[in-house]
């Protein structure tokens, strides 16, 4: 697909524009600058067949080298890359202010490039402080005012995009990956943890590039970025989050939307890899994310990164099987990796393999009568306790009624007396039963129904 890219300085509105135009929130909008740190993709359909590739950006700063180290060359050099790589550029400046150095140094940057440029003046839905004379200044003819945070000139804005692509736009289908049909399977994979545990490294090591901004700087990662790729023919929609922190800790707005962002990344997805650091492994926050991923109804996937820092590999590895299958007992058997996501790169494989396993039991169905069979086998080696009122607890029927996860209905004469230890254990032989291993599974108690209870005689 063509790739339309949105630049500008900070803090003139791209990612609301860009949410405008896709139609929904994917970036973060806030009112302070910068925010905006890696770019964020999306497919943006214009007309019939005609789809392009969107593209937000940050802000672009003069002051800003390419050469230096720190966030802010990485940040720049991304912006470049993106610019050589477009083949229409959304070149946004704010109409309630006078041009800025940083908007002048764009503008010269982009004529450079010798990319077809829009100039899109947004913010302009109230009084004009830029001056016109100095929009046509910047040498390209195209400009569209807009106001991203009203809607106004969103139309134009496609109608205009179309009018430049679609003439080398191809099908939809004529552009999905080689091999890929309907019945192919379909994964959305999100990698979740505290911050600054490795997930943006593990994730450019999983799509097989530099796709996102790594730094040892905590918080480096704001918005949720997805990237798809085939995995022997399966489809990964793979999703770097940022990391989540106590919500005592959260500093500032922004990072309270990036969390936000995060627990959606972990509620749209099929299979969570929880990446916890190996210098501090399974602290509480690390225990509360994967609760709330289980909550969810998600399966998980530990990975322990950093491992290369370890001391004694052996002695980690069974002492973190032990605590995991203590304090994670809901999804008892969980895969579990232990990896350099910084320093070795062949651990990747096993982890998708993984993945598509534990997708797979994940949507197990399981006929009524193997339940039924396992529920007596189960009921007679550990005969149910008696009731409070000195009736014997029966159990009557079982039936899974859906899958993702795995959700039963279990019938039994007097559920409010049933204990939670003998609910522990009806899901712990059923798991091993079918091997629903590193998968929650919900059990619903339904009081079964007497014919006779109350039985009226006409």
């Amino acid at each position: 697909m063509k790739r339309i890219v949105i630049a500008g300085r900070p803090n003139v509105g791209k990612s609301s524009l860009f949410n405008r135009l896709v139609g929904r929130k994917v970036a973060i909008v806030d009112d302070h600058a910068g925010v905006t740190r890696d770019h964020v993709e999306s497919t943006l359909h214009l007309e019939d067949s005609c789809y392009v590739s969107l593209v937000d950006t940050a802000g672009f700063q003069n002051n800003v080298t390419t050469t230096a180290s720190g966030l802010e060359s990485i940040i720049t050099r991304n912006l470049l890359n993106l610019i050589n790589t477009a083949d229409l550029i959304l070149f946004t400046i704010d109409a309630r202010s006078a041009l800025t150095s940083d908007d002048l140094d764009i503008a010269t940057m982009l004529r450079k490039s010798g990319k077809k440029v829009i100039v899109i003046v947004n913010k302009s839905e109230g009084k004009h402080h830029i001056n016109i004379n100095d929009i046509c200044g910047f040498g390209f003819e195209a400009r569209i005012f807009v106001s991203a945070a009203h809607g106004i000139g969103i139309h134009e804005i496609r109608a205009a995009i179309f009018n430049h692509v679609s003439w080398l736009t191809v099908p939809q289908e004529d552009v999905e990956s080689p091999g890929i049909t309907s019945d192919t399977r379909s994964i959305s994979l999100s990698i979740i943890g505290r911050p600054n545990v490795g997930k943006s490294t593990l994730f450019n090591n999983m799509v097989g590039f530099e796709r996102v901004i790594t730094s040892n700087i905590p918080g480096t990662t704001r918005d949720s970025i997805a990237y798809t790729f085939t995995y022997k023919d399966t489809l990964i929609k793979l999703v770097d989050t940022a990391g989540i922190r106590k919500r005592t800790n959260i500093q500032d707005s922004i990072e309270e939307l990036s969390v936000t962002e995060s627990i959606n990344a972990i509620k749209r997805s099929d299979v969570i890899l929880l990446v916890v650091s190996a210098e501090q492994p399974m602290e509480k926050q690390d225990l509360t994310i994967a609760k709330t991923a289980i909550d969810y109804g998600k399966p998980l996937i530990l990975v322990f990164n950093k491992i290369d820092l370890v001391n004694d590999y052996k002695e980690f590895e069974a002492e973190m099987k032990y605590l995991t299958s203590k304090t994670l007992s809901d999804v008892d058997g969980l895969k579990i990796s232990y990896i350099s996501a910084l320093k070795k790169k062949e651990d990747i494989k096993r982890i998708l393999d993984d993945v598509v396993h534990t997708y797979r039991l994940w949507n197990t169905k399981i006929g009524t009568h193997k339940l039924n069979k396992w529920l007596a086998q189960s009921t007679a080696n550990h005969i149910p306790p008696i009731s409070r009122h000195g009736r014997r607890l029966k159990f009557k029927y079982i039936t899974q009624i859906k899958t993702r996860p795995p959700t039963f209905n279990l019938f039994c004469n007097i559920v409010e007396d049933i204990p939670g230890s003998y609910i522990r254990y009806l899901k712990n032989t059923l798991r091993e039963k079918f091997s629903l291993y590193g998968v929650p599974i919900q059990l619903h108690l339904i009081k079964s129904f007497n014919p006779y209870h109350k039985k009226t005689h006409s």
